[in-house]
């Protein structure tokens, strides 16, 4: 029996905005072809469904459509947003987006006109995973909020293939999701509402493209989003946010233990005003990338009083750093040194909102460098506010002497 093709009414809006989100799961260089394609389903009770793939993730977009029959087309995704934006030429935002546009038999009509679609096989299209059941919920903008913060230590070296993705943990009432790149870590936590049958503990790495990209367009999203985690075949874990399921596979690998990495105690801790700082780490990382190569560090220097610096290949000592203000004794760290990345240290404070950030410091090491000063060489902390303990943490590795 021959399948019916889709058919489908809805404002020019909404197909557009399902369109991006549909992207989520859309190869940028389709191999084979065939991925670039978006499978729309139509219902008969009047819904639509477009559906992606890509092999590794999956997305539905479920939207409330004038479709009067079951009906199943494959159209190719770049040229039915091409087409739809052209549909919109010469209109107004808003009279375009009021819009109603037909997909049926192959082709896009508006009001004005008929145009056919680039369309494939539906019987060389992959089947996608079902999707993970919810066993949690969390508010949106908390995650959305936690991604921001987590997602610039997530490494991007695929050698590393484990640590290009994000680790979360479901426990308790709570979700944790820790990223590392070797040389930072960044652990946030936010709270959850577990569903009855949700098991005391889930665990599951996320890859870091799919959650970078979806922050990327859902950043200002403030709903609920229903997570599920399946650590059984097909090994998968969905996120489901208003009228879209995203479902992917998981990364294997073993993470490193985010808690191992945090000492107990810190020597010293400095409540450090967020704009000064980054607006003397900025200058300092740049004229460090001007006298000392690419990766060349910044200095964090403390005598009298505290200065960020940039490290020079030529005499140090003829360095004068940019002073920070800082409300408490410099007592305990009187002749230290601490040298960080310029760019992970930018990074690191960019991922904080408030007025001041907290600078956890450990013990120094004695004599570790030429300079007679002590040297910080074990990772430091920053945090919202004077715990260690709290519910964002950014830890930054030491650059050794």
């Amino acid at each position: 029996m021959t399948q019916a093709q889709a058919q489908l009414t809805v404002s020019h809006h909404t197909l557009t905005d399902a369109l991006k989100l549909a992207a989520l799961a859309v190869p940028a260089r389709p191999n084979p072809p065939i991925l670039g394609g978006v499978m729309v389903e139509t219902a008969a009770a009047g819904t639509a469904t477009l559906h992606t793939y890509d092999y590794d993730v999956s997305a539905r977009v479920t939207l409330h459509a004038s479709a009067t029959a079951d009906g199943r087309s494959l159209l190719m995704h770049e040229d039915m947003k091409k087409t739809l934006a052209a549909a919109a030429s010469g209109e107004t935002a808003a009279v375009a987006g009021r819009a109603p546009v037909t997909v049926a038999d192959g082709t896009l009509s508006t009001p004005d006109l008929t145009v056919p679609l680039d369309t494939g096989d539906l019987k060389e299209y992959p089947s996608a995973p079902e999707p993970a059941p919810v066993m949690a919920t969390v508010d949106g903008a908390a995650l959305m909020s936690a991604l921001r913060r987590v997602l610039p230590a997530c490494a991007t070296d695929e050698t590393v293939w484990h640590l290009t993705g994000v680790h979360v943990t479901l426990t308790g009432k709570s979700l944790r999701l820790t990223a590392s790149d070797r040389y930072r870590l960044t652990d946030a936590e936010i709270p959850a509402d577990l569903t009855e049958h949700a098991p005391a503990r889930a665990t599951a790495i996320l890859p870091g493209a799919m959650l970078r990209a979806l922050h990327k367009q859902l950043r200002t999203y403030e709903g609920p989003v229903g997570i599920g985690i399946l650590d059984t075949a097909p090994y998968v874990a969905t996120l489901t946010l208003g009228h879209l399921d995203l479902t992917t596979r998981l990364l294997e690998g073993e993470f490193p233990s985010a808690d191992a990495l945090f000492p107990k105690t810190w020597h010293a801790a400095l409540t450090l005003p967020r704009t000064a700082m980054e607006r003397a780490a900025r200058k300092a990382a740049a004229l460090s990338k001007v006298k000392g190569g690419k990766n060349n560090p910044v200095i964090i220097d403390w005598h009298d009083t505290m200065t960020i610096a940039p490290k020079v290949d030529a005499d140090q000592s003829a360095v004068r750093g940019i002073p920070v203000p800082v409300p408490e004794s410099l007592a305990p760290l009187r002749g230290t040194r601490l040298m960080l990345n310029g760019g992970f240290l930018l990074d690191a404070l960019s991922t904080f909102d408030g007025e001041t950030v907290t600078l956890h410091i450990p013990e120094p090491e004695q004599d570790q460098g030429p300079d007679d000063l002590k040297h910080v060489i074990k990772p430091v902390c920053f945090t919202d506010g004077s715990s260690a303990s709290a519910d964002y943490r950014h830890l930054l590795m030491a650059v050794r002497p």
